[in-house]
């Protein structure tokens, strides 16, 4: 597995922001699944 750069750590989870409204569009599942299969392995390796 490969890990981010400083500065791509930094994007995330320093620098971002929330969202105060979101948009009504439906998330597809493909992007769902995408999501899972990357927050899945740091959930494990804790």
């Amino acid at each position: 597995m490969t890990s981010l750069d400083k500065n791509a750590l930094d994007q995330l989870f320093l620098e971002a922001r929330s969202y105060n409204e979101f948009l009504d569009t439906p998330v597809s599942e493909d992007t769902i699944k995408a999501l899972y299969d990357v927050f899945k392995w740091e959930f494990q390796l804790q």
